[in-house]
This record gives structure tokens, C-alpha cells and sequence, in this order.
């Protein structure tokens, strides 16, 4: 894709969907059936597009259906670029021959949900509706400019698990989640974390 392609890219509605996928049968066939359900999307068949074209389009408010074996990039490095670039997007994995131990690290750093190829129409559509309602409940919390790691921090702050649970499910230390916390606490100017939560869920949004 080049500049003129993604201006006229840009003047089009948001996607809600975002898929990468290498292998261009498959990429076809994904993309048929989320149209049918009704879900714009935008497809790439490798990651440096996609970052091009995120980073000429500004926000977006999609998920992302990605590979997790692309022949340039990695899914879970494609993730960490995301929260590198501070980009929030719910990812959903999909691989054909991944080990647990990457589905489990996905999984740790964020992602939504994991689908082993193949997977039937009502999964796919089962998680992408699920990532979207996570997305909103991300952009309802996030209004003190918190990152992707403090976010979800706060996240599972919110579902009532402590600095341990939390360091665990992360791969964290509990010193890192305690500063992930305080820096919560420095933004949100909140006291206690169960305040950050309620004053991240319900402070108005002035954007």
C-alpha cells in the first residue's frame, strides 16, 4: 500500500475488524465470512502494512485477528509493538500450530481470546463480539492516559485479584505491579485503587 492508498483508506468508516493473515485463501475466506455477519473489516497480509497504515490513520477502534505465525513478524511481537506504540486494540489470535506456551503468553500480555485453525464461523464471531465489549469497557476506563500495562493493571484490579494474582497471570514481578499501581494512583489522583476504579469508570470523558 502506499500514502494515496491509505488516504483513501483513512476517508473510509473505522473498521471494526482488523485481520492479518499470510496465508491469501484463508485471508479471502475470513474476510467473506465477517462480512456476512456485518463487521467492516480491513484485512493485511503482513504486519509492516498494518503498522503503516496505523500509524497514517491515527485511533482505531477495531479488533485485531491476528496470525500468530506470519513470516516476518511473530503475533506475540506484533502484540508487543501495539503496547510499545501505546495502541489498546483487543487482539485475537488464531494459529493452525502454536504451542500453548505462546497461546498462554498471548493471553497473559492481553489478548482476548485464542482460536485454533480451523475454528467454526460462531467462534470467530463469539470472540470478536467479546473483544469489542472489552475494547469499550478499555475506553471507559482509560481516560487519565494510562498504558496499555497500567490498563490492564487496573483491569484486573477491577475483577478483584491482588498485586500477587496479578504478577502471576503477567509474568511480573509483584514490585512491578506495585509501581504499575502507584503510577495508577499519581494519574488518576486517586487515594486507594478501588477509587481509581470508580473514578476511571465513571469520570466523564471531555474528548
Amino acid at each position: 500500500m502506499n500514502g494515496n492508498l491509505f488516504s483513501a483508506l483513512s476517508s473510509e468508516p473505522s473498521p471494526q475488524v482488523i485481520l492479518i493473515e499470510d496465508d491469501p485463501s484463508l485471508r479471502f475466506i475470513l474476510c467473506q465470512i465477517l462480512r456476512r455477519y456485518g463487521f467492516l473489516t480491513i484485512d493485511f497480509s503482513e504486519p509492516q502494512t498494518f503498522f503503516a497504515w496505523l500509524e497514517f490513520i491515527g485511533p482505531c477502534q477495531a479488533c485485531v485477528l491476528l496470525d500468530m505465525r506470519l513470516p516476518t513478524m511473530s503475533g506475540l511481537e506484533v502484540q508487543s509493538k501495539l503496547e510499545l506504540l501505546g495502541r489498546t486494540l483487543p487482539i485475537i489470535f488464531m494459529s493452525g500450530n502454536s504451542h500453548i506456551s505462546e497461546a498462554i503468553i498471548g493471553l497473559k500480555k492481553g489478548a482476548v481470546d485464542f482460536l485454533l485453525k480451523p475454528f467454526d464461523e460462531i467462534s470467530l464471531v463469539t470472540a470478536i463480539n467479546f473483544s469489542r465489549q472489552k475494547f469499550n469497557q478499555n475506553v471507559v476506563f482509560n481516560k487519565f492516559n494510562l498504558t496499555p500495562r497500567e490498563l490492564l493493571v487496573l483491569e484486573h484490579v477491577a475483577n478483584g485479584l491482588r498485586s500477587e494474582q496479578i504478577a502471576n497471570l503477567l509474568g511480573l514481578s509483584v514490585r512491578t505491579i506495585k509501581m504499575h499501581r502507584s503510577n495508577i494512583l499519581n494519574k488518576t489522583g486517586a487515594n486507594t485503587m478501588t477509587e481509581a476504579v470508580v473514578m476511571a469508570r465513571h469520570t466523564p470523558n471531555n474528548k
